[in-house]
């Protein structure tokens, strides 16, 4: 009988607490009758549960220890039940308490409806008939079945919430048309996103146009609704009554040759000595063009003999045909020179093509932007003529396309600080002097074949070349490498390898080990801890040894764990090029009593291999 209470007991305890509480809640019906689901989730209450499971665990620990204390009276053994219920009480609900911690059963957890049935019963919790509505996901609100021959569009979230909830619906044209009338210029390429493949599309593109103002908005209906292309055109070149615009309209409407034809022949007349150079220099290949051209002869016969004689001031445009800067010059004229701002097309140039920016005394000065004839550009400050000052050159063609500097020029050369770019991901930082690397600076060299790294070099150079002492960086996936080498007219004389800290016990750190353990004037106690004699762990192993003119320490890099693989496995400077920390071989004198059986001196060979953590720790003395 006490067992069939204890079963009953159980159960009500599980159904009493194994229950699920609905939070979060659901919006008012909008004009469209949606409602917003308000943070749909059900909280799962485990701590009545795992309540319910301690108290389980002291009864049954309870009623399970009758017999767990017994003591004699007499020749008789009793057993004490008010003593071990309590004790198996504690017992079992300690057990239960530590099982419930650890399964996290002492907290409440918060779940979400993922599926559209878990969503339906969500919704029916909230004592809506779910039934009645579209549901499309958590985060959309539901829809009722009845809105969608009514449904009104205000706005572009309206169209999307359409399409999600009645797909495939016969009102599809009469939503869009809604949005046609309702939407602004910047959404009405959104109902696309919805409606891809309407029969609508004219109509919204015409929408579109209809609602642009400017050459570059005509430009973008062009791009986005191809079919209405010409429409687009025309409407771009009725706006046209400007230079500003005419230009605008060659850009964005390269292939309109006719109207590029129409609007020379209409602008040719209307345009000053000034705007006829720019405007020559981007119609340039039009078939009439020549009507600009003869229209500033025209104009330029007004000035030209002001210009020649020194006496002109003022803005206008001139052909240059004598002279290395031979080209057509629009802009402001002091004294007959061009000074201030003007820009010039350069003809029959070696190295010139287009210069926006100053001038003083007919050459470059000031900010200026130049255009070379290979592609290449410069941005930055003149003077007399020449690049000086600060600016960045832009290589856009030949071997050195995509390089670039950007610093100090003098003369029309890098001088000065500067930091030039590699587009293989090198660069240099530092100083210059006539384009050549010249003074401290800071050199990357090009990532390594394998992504594991990079060479850095700091230290000073000569006619771009490394001289005197630098400090040598290469990154590994595993570590870094250090060292500081010795140039002379760009040639390694000596290096020496470090690695930082060499008393450090770090764990897991791969170390390189491509250095001289000593210099020749030193003795030291070397140890190798974590590494392994022929592939065999040899824990801590350390031995002293001297100095010797026939018996000292060598070491060297042997090979390196890829060289087996890969050919060339070396750079010219005689440094892995694999990710791997190198193979070292460390030679010392060492006496030993397996060596030979007189236990003469030997020359013992410690491999140190790699992956694994090790050190090396070398301690002069």
């Amino acid at each position: 009988m006490k067992y069939n209470l204890l079963i009953y007991f159980i159960g009500l305890l599980f159904i009493a607490s194994s229950c699920a509480v609905p939070l979060g809640s659901i919006g008012n019906a909008d004009y469209n009758d949606r409602k917003t689901l308000n943070k749909p989730q059900y909280e799962i209450k485990k701590k009545p549960f795992a309540i319910t499971l301690n108290l389980t665990g002291a009864f049954i620990g309870a009623l399970s220890t009758n017999n767990l204390v017994q003591y004699y009276e007499g020749t008789e053994r009793t057993s004490p039940r008010l003593m071990n219920a309590a004790i198996g009480g504690v017992i079992g609900y300690g057990v239960t308490s530590l099982l419930t911690r650890m399964l996290g059963l002492h907290k409440n957890k918060i779940v979400y409806p993922q599926t559209k049935p878990e969503l339906r019963k969500w919704i029916s919790s909230q004592n809506v008939k779910a039934n009645n509505y579209v549901i499309i996901n958590a985060y959309s609100p539901i829809i009722k079945k009845s809105a969608e021959s009514d449904y009104t569009v205000k706005n572009i979230d309206d169209v999307a919430y359409f399409q999600k909830a009645f797909p495939n619906s016969s009102y599809e044209n009469q939503i869009i048309e809604q949005a046609i009338k309702v939407l602004g210029r910047d959404k009405l390429p959104d109902i696309l996103r919805f409606y891809p493949n309407t029969s609508k599309k004219f109509d919204i593109g015409m929408r579109y146009l209809d609602m642009s103002k400017t050459i570059s908005e005509y430009a973008e209906v062009a791009e986005k609704f191809p079919d209405i292309r010409d429409e687009a055109e025309k409407k771009a070149y009725g706006d046209i009554g400007n230079i500003n615009n005419a230009i605008a309209f060659k850009t964005h409407f390269p292939n309109a040759i006719d109207y590029h034809e129409k609007i020379v022949d209409n602008l040719h007349q209307k345009l000053s000595i000034i705007d006829l150079g720019e405007f020559i220099h981007e119609y340039e290949g039009v078939s009439n063009i020549n009507l600009a051209k003869n229209r500033l002869d025209e104009l330029e016969a007004q000035v030209r003999e002001d210009i020649e004689n020194g006496v002109f001031t003022g803005k206008a445009t001139f052909r240059y045909a004598n002279g290395i800067l031979n080209g057509l010059y629009a802009g402001n004229f002091v004294n007959g020179k061009r000074e201030g701002y003007g820009s010039m097309t350069f003809y029959g140039h070696n190295e010139y093509n287009f210069y926006k920016g100053n001038w003083q005394d007919d050459k470059f000065d000031g900010e200026g932007k130049m255009t070379y004839k290979n592609g290449n550009t410069y941005e930055g400050d003149y003077k007399n003529g020449k690049k000086s000052g600060q600016g960045i050159l832009r290589f856009n063609s030949g071997d050195y396309k995509g390089d670039y500097y950007t610093g100090n020029f003098e003369n029309g050369q890098y001088n000065g600080y500067g930091e030039y770019y590699w587009t293989d991901g090198r660069w240099y930082k530092g100083e210059w002097k006539n384009d050549k690397k010249h003074g401290k600076g800071e050199f990357r060299g090009t990532p390594t074949a394998f992504g594991y790294g990079s060479y850095r070099y700091e230290g000073q150079w000569v006619n771009d070349k490394k001289e005197g002492q630098f400090t040598v960086w290469r990154s590994y996936a595993f570590n870094d490498y250090k060292a500081i080498v010795q140039y002379k007219d760009g040639n390694e004389i000596s290096r020496d390898v470090i690695v930082d800290d060499f008393s450090a016990q770090e764990e897991n750190r791969n170390r390189t080990a491509d250095f001289d353990i000593l210099s020749k004037s030193e003795n030291a106690k070397v140890e190798v801890k974590g590494a392994s004699i022929s592939g065999e762990s040899i824990g801590i192993y350390s031995e002293n040894y001297e100095e010797d003119s026939d018996e000292g320490y060598y070491s060297k890099i042997t090979h390196d764990y890829c060289e087996e693989v890969f050919d060339d496995s070396y750079d010219d400077n005689g440094i892995s090029l694999c990710g791997f920390p190198v193979v070292v071989e460390v030679r010392y004198k060492i006496s030993c009593s397996w060596c030979s059986s007189d236990g003469e001196i030997y020359y013992a060979l410690i491999q140190i291999n790699t992956p694994g953590a090790w050190d090396v720790i070398v301690t002069p003395y």
